[in-house]
This record gives C-alpha cells, sequence and structure tokens, in this order.
C-alpha cells in the first residue's frame, strides 16, 4: 500500500466543543450500531429490558451507566457495575466529562461518544462528515479512510498515541492491526525512536526466548557471542508483538516479568537491563478466550489490555472496500506501466458481496493478480466471479468463499460445461488449499515464513498443512 507522493496526514477528530446532538456508535462482538441520544436528559444503559441504551451482553450489567446530558456538556457514571467503566482505558470510579472521540468500555463492549451528523435522518444512518475520505499516511505506507468505523478508529489513535498506555489491538487476519500499531508509535513522543514489530506467529519454537529477550556468550549449543534481543533493540521506542496469543505459557511469564519491572535478562545472565519500552499487542483470537481456555495468562492479560482497539473486518466497511479495490487496482497497474482502468457495477455488486475472510490482505492480492491478468477496458463480473474461486456447496447452491488472506487462483477457463464433474465439498476443499499454498511458495520463492504471511496464517500452522499435504 506504499504511496510515498502523498501528503503526510493525520485523522480529523471531532470538534473541541460539544455539538446540538450526540450518538454512541456501540461494539458488541462483531457489529457496530449507532444510538442516537437525546440533547437534554439522563439515559441509562445497561443489559435491563428497559434501559435506554439496552447492550445484551453478558459482560454489562442490567444497569451499568448512565449517561447525563446538559445543553454544553455530557457526563458519565458507573452505576456499581461489576465488570466496571473505562474511559479511554481508565477505569472511573466517580461522575467523568465526555468529550468527542472517547472509547468507553463496559465490560468488554466498548462504546464510541461522538457527534451526530446534522443532516442524519432519524434511523441514525450515517452521513455528512463520516462520508469523507481521508487518506493517511505513514512512512512508506498509507491508509485510507472513509468508513465511520474507522474514522473513529484512528481519531481514538491519535488520542491513545499521546499516552504511554499499554495498548491491545484486535482484529481479524488482514484487517490494518500493524498499520494501527504503527500510528500509534509515529504519532506519540516516541515517534523518534525503533518502532520493532515482531510476529510472535513466526519466531522458531525453540529459538523464541532467545530472539526476544537476547543471550549471553555460551548460555546454550550455538551461542558464539553475546547477543541482544528485539526487546532491548526497542529501547527507547516501540514494541509491537503481533499474534501475542502464540507465544507459549513459560515465554509469556518471562514477558510478564519485563512488563512488570521494565527490566530484561538475557538467557545465561544473571543481572537484568533496564528498558524503556511502550508495549503494543495484537491477536486474531480472543485473548480473554485464551484466559479461560488456559492458553494465554490472565495477569499478563491485564497488563495488556489497559486500552483496546477493535477492528472492523473489511465486509463492515462498505465505503472503504470499493474505493480500496480500485486503488489497489490501478496502483498495481501503474507500476506494470497500464492505463487504470474501472470496475462494473456488476463487479462492484459481487465485490461486496464477498467475505472477505483475508481483508485488506486478500483484496490486495485480487487485485494485484487482476491488474497483471485483466486487458483493456472495464473490469467486469466474469472476471471478478471466477478469480474470487467459488465452489458450490452441495443441497444449497450458494457460493462458499475462498480461503482466509490466500492470493486468488487463476481464472476459470471455458464456460460451465467445460467443467469437469463436481467432487465431494472435502476433496476440493483440500485440493483448493493445496494449490493456494504451493502458489503462495512459488511466489515468494520457496520461503516459508514469507509464504504463510501472504496467506494470513500462522506459520506453525502453515508448517502443519504442508506436512499434510505433502507438499515438497
Amino acid at each position: 500500500m506504499s504511496q510515498p507522493d502523498l501528503p503526510a496526514t493525520r485523522p480529523s477528530l471531532g470538534p473541541p466543543a460539544l455539538g446540538l446532538r450526540h450518538r454512541l456508535m456501540v461494539w458488541a462482538g462483531n457489529t457496530v450500531e449507532p444510538r442516537i441520544l437525546p440533547r437534554t436528559g439522563v439515559v441509562s444503559i445497561g443489559r435491563a429490558a428497559d434501559a435506554n441504551v439496552r447492550i445484551d451482553a453478558p459482560s454489562i450489567s442490567r444497569r451499568h451507566a448512565e449517561l447525563l446530558l446538559s445543553a454544553h456538556e455530557v457526563h458519565i457514571r458507573d452505576l456499581g457495575s461489576q465488570n466496571g467503566t473505562r474511559i479511554n482505558g481508565e477505569r472511573i470510579s466517580e461522575v467523568r466529562r465526555l468529550t468527542y472521540g472517547d472509547v468507553i468500555t463496559l465490560g468488554d463492549v466498548f462504546v464510541i461518544f461522538t457527534e451526530q451528523p446534522p443532516d442524519a435522518p432519524p434511523g441514525g444512518r450515517l452521513t455528512g462528515d463520516d462520508d469523507v475520505e481521508k487518506i493517511i499516511t505513514l512512512g512508506t505506507s498509507t491508509v485510507l479512510v472513509a468508513d465511520p468505523a474507522m474514522n473513529h478508529i484512528y481519531a481514538q489513535i491519535e488520542r491513545l498515541a499521546a499516552t504511554e498506555l499499554s495498548v491491545l489491538i484486535w482484529g481479524e487476519t488482514g484487517s490494518g492491526k500493524e498499520l494501527a500499531a504503527t500510528a500509534l508509535h509515529q504519532w506519540s513522543k516516541r515517534g523518534d525512536g525503533p518502532f520493532v514489530p515482531i510476529n510472535c506467529a513466526a519466531l522458531p519454537e525453540g529459538l523464541a526466548e532467545s530472539e526476544l529477550f537476547g543471550h549471553l556468550k555460551g548460555a546454550f549449543s550455538g551461542a558464539v557471542s553475546d547477543k541482544a534481543g528485539l526487546l532491548e533493540s526497542a529501547n527507547g521506542g516501540t514494541l509491537f508483538l503481533d499474534e501475542i496469543g502464540d507465544l507459549t505459557l513459560p515465554i509469556q511469564s518471562k514477558l510478564l516479568r519485563v512488563l512488570e519491572t521494565r527490566g530484561v535478562t538475557r538467557l545465561g545472565a544473571v543481572q537484568e537491563r533496564k528498558i524503556d519500552v511502550r508495549i503494543i499487542a495484537a491477536s486474531h483470537r480472543r485473548l480473554d478466550a485464551g484466559v479461560r481456555e488456559g492458553w494465554f495468562r490472565e495477569d499478563l492479560f491485564y497488563r495488556l489490555n489497559v486500552a483496546f482497539l477493535s477492528l472492523p473486518p473489511l465486509r463492515q466497511r462498505p465505503r472503504e472496500l470499493l474505493r480500496l479495490a480500485h486503488r489497489f487496482l490501478n496502483q498495481s497497474r501503474s507500476a506494470l506501466g497500464r492505463a487504470a482502468v474501472n470496475i462494473t457495477p456488476a463487479a462492484n455488486e459481487r465485490l461486496m458481496a464477498h467475505d472477505w475472510p483475508g481483508n485488506i490482505r486478500e483484496l490486495k492480492n485480487m487485485m494485484d493478480y487482476l491488474a497483471v491478468t485483466h486487458g483493456d477496458g472495464p473490469l467486469g463480473l466474469a472476471e471478478v466471479t471466477a478469480v474470487l474461486g467459488e465452489m458450490i456447496v452441495p443441497d444449497q447452491g450458494t457460493p462458499s468463499s475462498a480461503s482466509p488472506g490466500a492470493p486468488p487462483r487463476a481464472r476459470l477457463q471455458g464456460g460451465p460445461g467445460d467443467q469437469p464433474p463436481p467432487r465431494s465439498l472435502t476433496e476440493s476443499s483440500r485440493e483448493f488449499e493445496r494449490s493456494r499454498m504451493k502458489s503462495a511458495l512459488l511466489a515468494t520463492g520457496g520461503n516459508k515464513t514469507k509464504a504463510a504471511k501472504m496467506l494470513g496464517v500462522p506459520l506453525r500452522t502453515f508448517m502443519a498443512k504442508i506436512k499434510r499435504h505433502g507438499i515438497a
């Protein structure tokens, strides 16, 4: 997503003074729902049937919190809820004033307080200022923000960047977690320091401890010299632990000590080395579920989850999907020295109907492929449908999406009559997965780590599938 000729831009936050009407953007699970608030009065929030803003989630108390709205100010107070109320990651014990962009965490549900556009209809349909497209430049990468949910996310990122709070980012594979972490670093006072991203899923199991914490000469067989770990290399900057849920429990324990003492002890050493590092962690898996299931430490979870960002999947960002598709397609064609093309309305509808399990990464892979294979003139429905690799599910007659994050397969040749008789869904899926893995390995010159990243799966999972499919 590199575009160095674009000017550096930061997202526009809501006005400092409150407007005449307000709304809450309620995130529960994978859904986002706007709730319009009155200009004045008291608004109750909770699980009770008569709550003004009812949120039916197990972590929400029946009477969880309430908003106090006056002509010029909006305040919130917790009503003695079991799981508490947090504002921008900080638990409140008394009445707190709200400003636009504040993130309210109620149990495990978070709510964004923002302004209601003046031309929005009563049903809460998002229009007006939310339809402004922004390009945010982050070093050599750019982020297109055109959806209201993402506009609020990046506004909150700018708020959090000014703090030293640890941040936990959740989002599906390919939804932009590393870009969010990059923004948190670059917009902070640590922006001139190192930004060290670590893909925890790609760390070799036997060397993960040495890579993270470093070692002394002779600490183990092959340790021929002292070596600083990745944690030390982030000193003075930001450490981004991507897919932190893939770390083993013993390494999680050692990482917890680093967070508590702000010091790291190399393998084979006794003396602790002090480091100054801000921690940002991310996962495509819910770490709270990991705590319940025993594969993630509860104390480490609470150390990391001081502030929480949940990135919506691409399928819930319709205003960005088509803009990104057109942008990726023509950026790729430009790099190949080819003329820009449009996408037909029918093809756009097909793109909107796809689930995009691999999110932005899947969309970019597909558009990069089509930039090469498509000729001149508008990109049409037939090509888009073929590249999406539809498979017919028996007894349902509905298309099944391609595997998450995978690069698109070659488009189908010929008409329906040229296709072989259908086989079982299991057999077709297995062959389809094997074909995509081989394509990824071919595209990366046999580099398994890069191929796994291209497909959006952890390296260990990728290696297990290589063995299962007998791929050389």
